[in-house]
């Protein structure tokens, strides 16, 4: 036996015969559960250096995706998540399309393919996806696997079926609903918000026409979205023309904070709430625009081409459009008008905004016969140095 081996049993012998019997048996417990728990946390460091690589090797993801998805996923062996794996490629997935359902959705390699997966997937082939579609539209919304086929897949299609009509419309605006995040129990939200704009007299069509396009909005709980449609109606907007629910729309994608921020943006270009409300009710779209682009639009149009803040009151669309590729050329252009002294009534903002590319070309012909080539040609100019990037005046 070596010495100092034999200094250390006879440590822990002066140890037992000179403490008491409590601390003799918490001196035991001790060592067996730092023992206990350095086991422990080597096999669970283990179980979550296997799952990251798995992640990384197997499934395509980043080291930083693979550990957060991690962070979701029990995954102890590979046998499971490799069958998930070929069950996508055998129905037409393409590796990266694969790669975001795991980063997306990375309990899915705990599936049962068979029973929970493959029905669903039959589901929608038998209401008209192609494959290519389907396989789309399930790695950009791969929860959908999570809800039940019976209870919540089969009636919201069902429901949007009855109201858009066709499997091809019912497709297009199933796909629109889920964009913005999982598939939810319409008689929850949709329903209701469909009943309470047909309680205001809101037309069918603009409702098909909600459906169609921007499903997601009716996910809106039920009491919000019955007091944005009394705030419209306050507003004065006609439940029968297609801005109420264009109002609805603008309103419910926003907060009352950021709606603010945008008045007060628009009142630093001297327009008052009143002037708000005048151009919510004739283009309630313009209040989506960021606060940025309204500012960058103002300062084209009113400060450097002369025209009225009231002007912009009147045609709110002209924040809807293009920054680069309508109202900064166009205007640069007006500016070079206004300089030639080509411009002896100062034009309408329908018209030097509001018209076609080819619309405003033909205006330009019309209205300087003589001198159209060559204005087109700059105009022409202005349009591509502005898209190139250079956007000086």
């Amino acid at each position: 036996m070596s010495l100092q081996v034999a200094n250390k049993l006879s440590s822990h012998f002066r140890f037992f015969t000179t403490v008491s019997p409590v601390s003799k048996f918490l001196h035991l417990q001790y060592n067996y559960i730092s023992s206990s728990a350095i086991n422990s946390i080597t096999h669970s460091c283990n179980q979550e250096s296997f799952k990251v690589s798995y992640l990384i090797n197997s499934c395509g993801l980043s080291p930083k995706h693979a550990l957060l998805a991690s962070k979701h996923l029990n995954l102890k062996t590979p046998e499971n998540a490799d069958y998930v794996l070929a069950f996508f490629k055998k129905h037409g997935f393409t590796n990266t399309q694969i790669s975001n359902i795991v980063r997306k959705f990375p309990q899915v390699l705990s599936s049962d393919c068979e029973n929970t997966i493959l029905p669903k997937l039959e589901y929608f082939t038998s209401v008209g996806f192609s494959s290519a579609i389907l396989a789309k539209f399930v790695a950009a919304t791969p929860r959908l696997l999570q809800s039940s086929l019976v209870n919540t897949i089969i009636p919201t299609w069902t429901f949007f079926k009855s109201v858009v009509l066709t499997n091809e419309r019912t497709n297009i605006a199933i796909r629109r609903y889920l964009a913005f995040g999982w598939i939810s129990n319409v008689e929850d939200c949709v329903i209701p918000n469909i009943r309470t704009l047909r309680e205001f007299g809101v037309d069918e069509s603009a409702i098909v026409s909600l459906l169609n396009d921007s499903p997601a909005v009716l996910k809106a709980a039920n009491d919000r979205f019955k007091m944005t449609v009394e705030k419209v109606k306050r507003m004065g907007l006609n439940p029968q023309q297609v801005k109420f629910v264009s109002a609805v729309k603008a309103l419910l994608c926003m907060s009352k904070s950021t709606w603010d921020k945008k008045v007060d943006c628009l009142k630093k270009w001297g327009w008052s709430e009143d002037d708000v409300y005048v151009a919510f009710s004739k283009n309630p779209r313009f209040m989506i625009v960021a606060e940025n682009k309204m500012s960058s639009i103002m300062d084209m149009v009113v400060n450097k081409s002369g025209f009225d803040p009231s002007d912009v009151v009147q045609r709110p669309g002209s924040f809807t459009y293009s920054l680069e590729k309508r109202v900064v050329p166009r205007c640069l252009f007006y500016q070079v008008l206004v300089k030639r002294g080509l411009v002896t009534e100062k034009w309408k903002l329908s018209v030097l905004l509001g018209y076609s590319e080819a619309r405003f070309m033909n205006a330009i012909t019309k209205l300087y016969e003589e001198a159209a080539p060559e204005l087109l040609k700059l105009y022409k100019e202005k349009l591509d140095r502005v898209t190139d990037g250079g956007l000086e005046v």
